[in-house]
């Protein structure tokens, strides 16, 4: 059975300085947190109804992967099929892909192949003002760098080692560190696949617990 690993899901840090740039309105901002807390709880009526009321679809793909992805959603293989062909350059497109050819069919629809190679930098628009040009930004930039190599270079224990430390979470902020872990697990489920292999999964356990049950 394929378990998949939890979402990447990048948001904004809670303060938004005034004179840092933001893609997102703080309505809009605040509509996306309460539709991912209602998917993480399994509360599926409520996203939806909060998803009815976006205007700017700009997460709209991590909606779709963290409601694929959750082990309180039994996807369908047209909808993750459906998923791919607009998302298929995600950072949870590798997941979504693999789970996909989990549940197709014999003779099924081909799917959209994921596209995905975990090249791209954190986005300024979702970092915290401090780690873009304020005092943290030359620290964060060569914790960034260290990390980018550590999972182009297959490093995945390193870097998670690196994102326990309290410095790297003090330099990049909470948000961005998770980020970082949920591109380091992608990155490893690409290079091992063989780990998301006849693993029980607890749908009680925090999504962690899982990835980290997978690991074992």
């Amino acid at each position: 059975m394929f378990v998949p690993p939890p979402p990447v899901i990048e948001l904004d840090e809670q303060s938004v300085i005034a004179d840092l740039p933001t893609v997102l309105d703080n309505e809009t901002r605040d509509r996306y947190r309460r539709i991912f807390q209602a998917q993480a709880s399994g509360n599926f009526a409520a996203a939806d109804g909060e998803i009815a009321q976006i205007k700017d679809r700009l997460l709209m793909g991590y909606v779709g992967a963290q409601r694929l992805l959750s082990p309180n959603s039994q996807a369908r293989y047209d909808q993750l099929a459906a998923w791919l062909q607009e998302f298929h350059d995600h950072p949870d497109a590798p997941a979504i892909y693999r789970l996909a050819l989990a549940r197709r069919a014999p003779g099924g629809p081909e799917l959209t192949p994921a596209s995905f190679v975990g090249t791209a930098q954190p986005s300024p628009t979702f970092a915290a003002a401090r780690t873009v040009r304020g005092a943290d930004a030359g620290r964060a930039a060569e914790l960034r760098a260290q990390l980018q190599n550590m999972a182009d270079d297959g490093g995945f224990n390193a870097a998670f080692v690196l994102l326990d430390r309290k410095s790297t979470v003090d330099a990049l902020g909470p948000q961005e560190v998770e980020l970082w872990r949920g591109r380091m697990r992608t990155r490893q489920l690409e290079a091992d696949p063989q780990r998301a292999l006849q693993i029980p999964v607890d749908p009680g356990a925090p999504p962690d617990a899982n990835w980290n049950a997978a690991l074992s």
